[in-house]
C-alpha cells in the first residue's frame, strides 16, 4: 500500500494477470477441463512484518476475449468472486478443449475493498503473496 487513496479505499487491480491456455486430450475429445487457484502461504506478507489474513484478497476472473467466449452457455461456468485461501478454488468449470487462441482468461484482484476488510486502520507496508494456478480435468 504506497498511497492514502489506496490505503483508504483498497486496491483494485482490474484484468491484471492474463491467462491464454491450452487443453487439449487426444483420448477423448469429449473432455473438459477446470482452472483452480490458491495461495501457497497461510497469509498475505507485509515488508515490515505487518501481515494481512488472506481474505484480504477477492480474485476474479473472466472472458479474456479469446475465439471461445468463456463463461457462456456450454464453454465453462465461471465462478467467483472469491476470497483467496490456501484451499484450492475453482475460477472456472467445465470448460471445452482448446488452444492458446480460443481459451483466455483475465484475472483481477481486489484488496482491502469489502468494507469489513478496509485497510485503513492497519499499518501501512508493502504486501505480497505468491499464488499458484493449477489446471486439471474436470471433474
Amino acid at each position: 500500500v504506497n498511497s492514502f487513496t489506496k490505503y483508504e479505499d483498497g486496491i483494485a487491480l482490474e484484468d491484471w494477470t492474463r491467462l491464454a491456455i491450452s487443453f487439449s486430450d487426444t483420448i477423448d475429445p469429449t473432455a473438459r477441463w477446470k482452472l483452480e487457484i490458491k495461495a501457497m502461504s497461510g497469509t498475505i506478507y507485509g515488508d515490515y512484518g505487518n501481515d494481512l489474513p488472506l481474505d484480504y484478497l477477492i480474485i476474479e476472473a473472466r472472458n479474456g476475449n479469446g475465439n471461445i467466449n468463456l463463461g457462456q452457455g456450454a464453454n465453462g461456468e465461471l465462478k467467483g468472486p472469491i476470497n483467496l485461501s490456501t484451499i484450492e478454488q475453482a475460477l472456472i468449470e467445465d470448460a471445452p478443449q482448446g488452444s492458446f487462441q480460443d481459451l483466455k482468461l483475465f484475472i483481477s484482484y481486489r484488496l482491502g475493498r469489502e468494507e469489513d476488510k478496509r485497510l485503513k486502520g492497519k499499518h501501512p507496508d508493502y504486501y505480497f503473496v505468491d499464488i499458484e494456478f493449477i489446471l486439471s480435468p474436470y471433474p
